[in-house]
């Protein structure tokens, strides 16, 4: 399900959805085709507002593609759209379990902000990642948490 190097938690992970990948693979092939077919038969603006639709597809075909997780010793990388987001070992707070209901089942950081941030790693690998994240941290976490970890909620036991 995942790009990672030998099942391990560190390296590159991106999850694969073939399916949404397929599908607007052929939404974009559409649109280009209907683009040129109204420009062909004289209807401009029309036929620009297709161009421009079948443009901001394929954008979001790469983009789409280009989301990965980067786990190293120093930290957390992340890539969602254009932008790579690093979050520090030391600003985990929890790693949340993978929900029962969610589109893939990976897992979900809670920085000591509060703010959530989506991982691609599989959520098989919770205690695995949670043990490499203990490995890397510099400090303990703050005294409202049980402070044995990273991961220990309430909802882990």
């Amino acid at each position: 399900m995942t790009d990672s190097l030998a099942g391990h938690v560190e390296g590159v992970h991106r999850v694969q959805r073939k399916t949404l990948w397929w599908l607007m693979g052929a939404v974009t092939v559409l649109q280009a085709v209907n683009a040129v077919y109204t420009l062909l038969s004289g209807h401009t603006l029309a036929g620009l507002l297709y161009a421009a639709v079948a443009t901001l597809f394929v954008t979001a075909l790469l983009e789409y593609r280009s989301e990965r997780t980067l786990v190293a010793p120093d930290g957390i990388r992340v890539k969602r759209g254009l932008r790579w987001r690093t979050v520090a070992w030391d600003d985990v707070a929890d790693v949340a379990k993978p929900e029962r209901w969610t589109w893939d089942r990976t897992l979900r950081i809670t920085t000591q902000s509060g703010e959530d941030v989506r991982l691609d790693v599989p959520g098989a690998l919770r205690s695995d990642f949670v043990a490499y994240a203990n490995v890397h941290r510099r400090s303990s976490l703050p005294a409202e948490s049980s402070g044995s970890g990273v991961g220990d909620r309430a909802d882990d036991a």
